[in-house]
């Protein structure tokens, strides 16, 4: 689903998307166990602490190396990303987070970047209002953007004619600065102009410096020259948070489609599966069998629910379990083909 979307390819900087649910203080420890019967034994809400509702991460789909200690971070526990995910609900529209520090498995040389967070609500329930959105809220999708990275594929298509600096924020500083996309300390600017956008609930100050290259072709309309570059690079920050927010829609769409796609897919699977000859099983990851072809249920003479999960191994001679059980498990861990023989009733 996300090769599809060639999200890397469209903005190099977004990192990974995830999903965190909305759970509430009295549903944290069922939701804990669910996740540790899906396959997670660790799996814990961080940091510790009791809170009136948490927003763990418990999907991530990282488009470099894996993000460590992701699952189960509590984001509502965080001021700033807190402030952003409430705003996604209340407006119902992509917000970003303030400028933060995102580390990923070390320290990249420049860690400033800041999340974006989409809400997502109950189906079939309104959200057209604040009261309902805030009733009706199940969680938020959510993209880690590094600064750099994105800003450097926005802003290669304006030259090297202009020193240009995103801030986080109504002013400009060093504590809140985004990106620059040269070093203003080599050489003074003649000129220098600023200007303040929002970007998906954010306001953010951009500072443009005219470099040597620009201020040597040029002798006169400095100024109109820079107003225009700059007003280029706020239609091209504007294109983005449309097209993230138009993303959206064509993500729902592929979702739909590729949903559709795949249940015509496995319907066919099982027309065939249960016609064939043979015993046919499957398994999921947590190494439970979900799932068995009607030549397997004729030959046992059980139900698919008497099967499923481990139901199927009461059939198995108990001289043969233990060995057939090593078999199954460890072959299963190392992903690895198997063959075995053992005694069925």
């Amino acid at each position: 689903y996300f090769r599809e979307l060639t999200i890397n390819q469209r903005y190099p900087g977004i990192q990974g998307i995830g999903f965190a649910p909305l759970v509430p203080h009295g549903q944290r420890s069922r939701h804990i166990a669910e996740m540790r019967r899906q396959g997670c034994p660790d799996y814990t809400v961080r940091p510790d602490g009791e809170r009136e509702r948490y927003a763990p991460i418990v999907y991530l789909e990282s488009f470099k190396a894996p993000i460590s200690c992701a699952l189960g971070f509590d984001m509502l526990a965080e001021a700033e990303r807190r402030a952003a995910m409430e705003r996604a609900r209340d407006t119902d529209a992509a917000s970003i987070t303030a400028r933060i520090r995102l580390v990923e498995n070390g320290s990249p040389e420049d860690p400033a970047g800041f999340v974006l967070y989409l809400p997502l609500y109950e189906p079939g329930q309104p959200h057209d209002s604040l009261e309902s959105r805030r009733a009706h809220i199940t969680g938020w999708i959510y993209a880690r953007i590094f600064a750099r990275d994105l800003m450097v594929n926005l802003v290669s298509h304006l030259g090297t004619d202009l020193d240009i600096a995103v801030h986080d924020g109504g002013s400009a500083t060093t504590d809140n600065l985004i990106y620059d996309s040269g070093n203003p300390a080599l050489a003074p600017t003649t000129l220098e102009d600023r200007l303040t956008m929002t970007v998906a609930g954010r306001p953010w100050t951009l500072v443009l410096r005219s470099q040597p290259t620009l201020e040597s072709r040029l002798a006169r309309d400095y100024a109109n020259y820079i107003a225009v570059t700059g007003t280029l690079l706020s239609l091209l920050l504007s294109l983005l948070t449309w097209t993230l927010h138009s993303g959206r829609l064509r993500a729902l769409a592929l979702a739909r489609r590729m949903t559709r796609e795949l249940s015509e897919s496995e319907r066919r699977f099982r027309t065939m599966a249960d016609a064939a000859p043979t015993l046919i099983w499957l398994s999921g990851e947590d190494k439970g069998c979900d799932w068995f072809n009607q030549t397997w249920l004729s030959f046992t003479g059980r139900s698919l629910a008497e099967e499923s999960g481990n139901g199927w191994a009461e059939g198995v001679h108990p001289e043969d379990y233990p060995r057939c059980l090593d078999i199954y498990t460890s072959h299963f861990d190392r992903r690895e083909p198997f063959a075995m023989e053992y005694r069925l009733r």
